[in-house]
């Protein structure tokens, strides 16, 4: 009983050693992929545009949508440079308010960090996205941050995948929007 014990252990510990693995590779992957993207002779639209393709890849989402906090810190922009949204749909984009002592969840991804999964239409990121009643999950969003400025958001709709985003891409789309801050900061740098 005991060797059954410790023979399923070891097993697990192996799994968990090659999910480990495997994670680190994906997010070293999208790194050097980010990286790659960080051209001087790009316009922002190309470049963000570039980004979104990547991180859409990365996560397997249909659309990736970046959101800039406005100076006055009280709503989010739509930002250009997405992917798997038409020009016309981009058009249609609006501001959406925000408040950083605000409770809401997008209030609290975008001030607090946290991770939402959800309807877009549930944070007023509506770009083309069909809300998935059946996953719950048609919208991953996080923090778009560069050290500790609050830059916006990093949204992913539509997962390819049929169980919806997991949480290992909801790791990896913040990490992406890490890399995006550290790409925000060195194109600000230059101007």
């Amino acid at each position: 009983e005991q060797i059954a014990l410790s023979a399923g252990l070891a097993l697990q510990n192996a799994s968990l050693f090659a999910e480990t693995k495997e994670a680190q590779q994906k997010a070293l992957h999208a790194l050097l992929s980010i990286s790659d993207h960080l051209d001087a002779t790009a316009s922002d639209v190309e470049l963000y545009g570039r980004f979104a393709a990547t991180v859409a890849d990365l996560v397997g989402a249909r659309s990736v949508t970046l959101w800039r906090l406005g100076t006055d810190q009280k709503r989010l922009l739509p930002t250009a440079g997405v992917h798997g949204v038409t020009a016309k749909e981009f058009q249609r984009l609006r501001p959406v308010p925000c408040d950083p002592d605000g409770v809401s969840d997008r209030d609290r991804v975008i001030f607090g960090d946290a991770v939402f999964r959800g309807r877009a239409s549930e944070l007023g990121l509506n770009a083309r996205v069909p809300d998935h009643a059946q996953s719950g999950a048609g919208t991953m969003t996080v923090a778009w941050r560069a050290g500790s400025l609050r830059l916006g958001v990093l949204a992913a709709h539509d997962s390819i995948k049929p169980d919806g985003f997991s949480q290992e891409d909801a790791w990896t789309l913040q990490l992406a929007a890490f890399a995006a801050g550290l790409v925000w900061q060195i194109k600000a740098s230059e101007e």
